[in-house]
C-alpha cells in the first residue's frame, strides 16, 4: 500500500495584523463597497485590465484548498455547479464516483459539501482559507457589496483537501486533482506547499498540464537566517518544495509558481525565491478578504476579516488573471498563457539587489497580460473533433501535437446521433464560431458556439420534424468579412442547400442534384477565383455515382466532376489552397469501400497531385474538413489496437505528426474540422 504523507502539505498563509486600512484609487472603479481596502490591487494595473475584460462566466478554477464557504453572499453566484448531477437524488449521474457532488468535494470526510467545517481541531486559518483564495479570485464584482475579485463572474470549483487545523496529505491532493481534470477545470489553484516529492503527484500534475490546464501553485513562506535577515524565504533551485517545483524534466514548464512582493515591489520577507520554479510574483501583504460565515460559531459570523498575508494569496491574483486570459483567448495554450503572464510582468530587480536572476519575470501586470493577449496570434493550429454516432455530442479542440484545449456538450447529453462542426467568424470580430448540427437520428438543429462554448445562437436549418442530419460548412461568399452557414441533408430528404446568416435567417436555397436523390451531401467551400468570395462544393453521399459540384451563393452551377469515376461509395470534400497560389484547390476523399486515396482537384476537374492517406493499419479513415488557409492535411481512423490514430500530412503527402485520441471511441469514428482564426 502507498503511503500516505499527513501533515507535510501545509498551508503558505501567514497571518500579519495591520493597523490601518491600505488605500485605494477610487477613480473608474466597480460598486463594492470594500473595494477601497484591496489595495493589493494597486500596482496590477487592475482598473485598466477590467477595461478590456472583468469576467470569465465559462471559466472553471478548482480551488483545491480547506473547503470555501459556497454560500458566502460576495460569492455564491460565481460556484461551480456540476451540469451532470443533480442535487440531491442519491445518484451518482455522472458516474464520476461521487454521488451529489453539485458544487465540488470534501475529500477529508469524503462527502458533497466542500465548506469548511467546526469539527475536530481547528484554526482561524483552516477555516478561513480556502473562502480569502476563492475571493481574491472571483468575488463578485460591480454588486455593491463586500470585494471584487480579479475576475467579476467565474466559476469556482471548490475541492476540499486540508482538515480544519490546515493539514492534508498527498493522497487526497493527488484525487482533487484528478476532479478537477475529469469535471472539465480550465485553472487550478494550489496555495499549497510541502517539502516531499513524489513520482505519482508529478505524474497527475504533468496529466493535469497535457489537458491544458493552467496549474497555478504558491511559492511557501519560509523563515530562514540569511545574514542579518532573520526571516528571509528559502531558495527553491536549492531547496525545492512541491507543488511549485514539479516541472518537466525536459523543461517543460507544468507549474505556474507564485511569489510574493509588498507593496513597493520588495520581494516579502517571508516568501520563497528561485531561479527556478518560480516564475512571476504578485502582491501577497496586508490583505481584507472574504471569511468563511458558520452560524454555529460566535466567531464566524463575519463576512470580511483582515488582514492577512501569504504566497497562498499572491497564487489566485495569477489564478483570475488567468481566467481572464483564458475567456479573453479561449484559443490559447496553457503554455501560451503562461508566456503571457510573464513576459508582461513588471521588472522589479531594482527594488530587489542582489536577487536579479531569482525573480522570475517579475511582478504581475494584469493589464499588459491582457492588452498582449490581444494582439497576440497563436502559432498553434487547432483540430475540432465530434463523434459521427454512439457517443456523447462533445466538441473536443485539440491541437495537432495531441494537446487537448477544451470540449463541451453542443447538445442533450443522452444524445447519440454524431455531430456535424464547422467553424469561421461570422461576426467579422476576427475570432472564429464554432458551428454544430445535429447528425441522423437528431433534429436540423443548427447551433453557434464560441471558442468556450458558450451559446451565441441557433435556428433549424430544415422543418423540425426532419430527423435525417445535418451537414454543413461556413464560409465567406459574398466578400463582406462575415462568414455564412451552408447547410445540406444528410440523409432522407431532397438534395437542398441553404444559405443562412450569423442570425439564421436563410438568404438563397437551391438543389444540389435531382430531387429524388436523398442519399445526402458532403459540403466544403473553396475560394476558386482568389477574390475572398468562395463557392459552395457539394459531393453526393452513398447511394448515386459520386459527383462533385461547384455553385456560387445563388446556386448557379460553376462546375461538376466526377473524382472516382463510377464509385457510389460517398465522397467527403475539402476545400484548401494547398499550393500557395492564393486559388483554393478542391480535395477529395473516398468515404468507404475504396482504396484510401486523396486527390487533389483544380477548380476546373484536373487531377493535381494524389497519395494514400493512411496506411494498412487504419481502419474507417476521415478526413479533417474545413481546411482553408492551413499547411496541413489531418486524417483520422481506428487503428487495428482498436484506438483511434490522427495522422498530420504535410501538402505532399509526407507524415509529419500523429498522436492518438484518449476518450471514449465512438461507434463510428469522428469528424474533423480546423478551427479558422486566420
Amino acid at each position: 500500500m502507498r503511503r500516505l504523507f499527513n501533515l507535510i502539505i501545509i498551508l503558505t498563509l501567514c497571518l500579519l495584523p495591520l493597523s490601518g486600512q491600505a488605500a485605494f484609487d477610487l477613480s473608474l472603479i466597480p460598486s463594492d463597497n470594500h473595494l477601497k481596502n484591496q489595495g493589493y490591487f494597486n500596482n496590477l494595473y487592475i482598473l485598466d485590465a477590467w477595461d478590456i475584460k472583468n469576467k470569465s462566466p465559462e471559466v472553471v478554477v478548482a480551488v483545491i484548498d480547506s473547503g470555501v464557504d459556497i454560500e458566502h453572499p460576495d460569492l455564491y453566484q460565481n460556484i461551480w455547479t456540476n451540469p451532470g448531477e443533480i442535487a440531491g437524488d442519491q445518484i451518482d449521474n455522472d458516474n464520476n464516483g461521487y454521488i451529489d457532488d453539485i458544487n465540488g468535494w470534501d475529500f477529508v470526510l469524503n462527502i458533497p459539501d466542500p465548506r469548511p467545517k467546526l469539527t475536530g481541531k481547528f484554526t482561524n486559518l483552516g477555516i478561513n482559507h480556502g473562502t480569502l483564495v476563492s475571493g481574491v479570485i472571483g468575488a463578485m464584482g460591480d454588486n455593491n457589496f463586500g470585494l471584487a475579485g480579479v475576475s467579476w463572474q467565474i466559476k469556482i470549483m471548490p475541492l476540499k483537501m486540508f482538515n480544519g487545523e490546515g493539514n492534508g496529505d498527498l493522497f487526497l491532493l493527488e484525487k482533487a486533482i484528478n476532479y478537477a481534470i475529469d469535471k472539465g477545470a480550465d485553472i487550478i489553484n494550489l496555495s499549497l506547499v510541502g517539502v516531499q516529492y513524489d513520482q505519482s503527484l508529478q505524474d497527475i500534475i504533468k496529466k493535469a498540464y497535457d489537458n491544458n490546464i493552467i496549474i497555478v501553485a504558491a511559492a511557501g513562506n519560509e523563515t530562514v537566517v540569511k545574514g542579518s535577515d532573520q526571516d528571509f524565504g528559502l531558495d527553491l533551485s536549492e531547496n525545492p518544495q512541491y507543488p511549485i517545483c514539479y516541472d518537466g524534466l525536459n523543461g517543460a514548464n507544468y507549474v505556474l509558481g507564485v511569489g510574493s512582493v509588498d507593496r513597493d515591489d520588495k520581494k516579502s520577507a517571508f516568501s520563497n525565491y528561485g531561479t527556478s520554479c518560480l516564475d512571476v510574483y504578485a502582491p501577497g501583504e496586508n490583505y481584507f478578504g472574504l471569511t468563511a460565515v458558520l452560524p454555529a460559531s460566535p466567531d464566524y459570523l463575519s463576512y470580511f476579516g483582515g488582514y492577512y498575508s501569504g504566497t497562498s494569496l499572491s497564487a489566485p491574483l495569477v489564478s483570475g488573471t488567468a481566467a481572464l486570459l483564458k475567456s479573453l483567448r479561449p484559443d490559447l495554450t496553457n503554455q501560451e498563457i503562461y508566456s503571457l503572464i510573464i513576459e508582461s510582468a513588471d521588472d522589479i530587480t531594482r527594488q530587489n539587489p542582489g536577487l536579479s536572476d531569482k525573480l522570475g519575470g517579475g511582478r504581475l501586470n494584469v493589464y499588459a497580460a491582457l492588452e498582449a493577449a490581444k494582439g497576440l496570434k497563436s502559432n498553434q493550429r487547432y483540430l475540432i473533433f465530434s463523434p459521427r454516432h454512439g457517443s456523447e455530442p462533445k466538441v473536443m479542440i485539440y491541437t495537432l501535437s495531441g494537446q487537448k484545449i477544451s470540449e463541451f456538450l453542443a447538445y442533450e447529453k443522452s444524445f447519440r446521433g454524431g455531430l456535424e462542426v464547422a467553424s469561421a467568424d461570422l461576426d467579422g470580430d476576427g475570432q472564429a464560431e464554432i458551428i454544430t448540427a445535429a447528425g441522423q437520428s437528431g433534429g436540423p438543429h443548427v447551433r453557434i458556439f464560441s471558442q468556450s462554448g458558450q451559446l451565441k445562437g441557433q435556428f433549424f436549418a430544415y422543418n423540425a420534424n426532419f430527423t435525417g442530419g445535418v451537414s454543413l460548412t461556413a464560409a465567406d461568399l459574398d466578400g463582406d468579412g462575415q462568414a455564412e452557414i451552408i447547410t445540406a441533408p444528410q440523409t432522407g430528404l431532397e438534395p437542398l442547400i441553404r444559405v443562412f446568416d450569423f442570425k439564421g435567417v436563410l438568404k438563397s436555397e437551391f438543389l444540389a442534384y435531382e430531387k429524388s436523390f436523398t442519399g445526402g451531401i458532403n459540403l466544403t467551400s473553396a475560394d476558386i477565383d482568389a477574390n475572398g468570395r468562395h463557392k459552395i462544393v457539394t459531393a453526393s453521399r452513398a447511394g448515386r455515382v459520386s459527383q462533385v459540384k461547384i455553385f456560387d451563393s445563388e446556386g448557379n452551377l460553376i462546375n461538376s466532376f466526377k473524382p472516382y469515376g463510377d464509385f457510389s461509395g460517398g465522397v467527403t470534400v475539402v476545400g484548401k489552397n494547398a499550393f500557395f497560389d492564393q486559388r483554393d484547390e478542391i480535395l477529395t476523399f473516398p468515404e468507404q469501400n475504396h482504396l484510401p486515396e486523396l486527390k487533389y482537384y483544380s477548380a476546373s476537374g484536373e487531377v493535381i497531385h494524389q497519395f494514400l492517406a493512411v496506411n494498412e493499419n487504419i481502419e474507417a479513415p476521415n478526413i479533417a474538413r474545413e481546411n482553408i488557409n492551413q499547411t496541413e492535411l489531418v486524417v483520422i481512423g481506428k487503428s487495428r489496437q482498436e484506438y483511434y490514430e490522427v495522422q498530420v500530412f504535410n501538402m505532399l503527402g509526407e507524415l509529419i505528426s500523429w498522436f492518438s485520441l484518449p476518450q471514449t471511441d465512438p461507434t463510428e469514428g469522428f469528424n474533423l474540422s480546423f478551427l479558422n482564426n486566420d
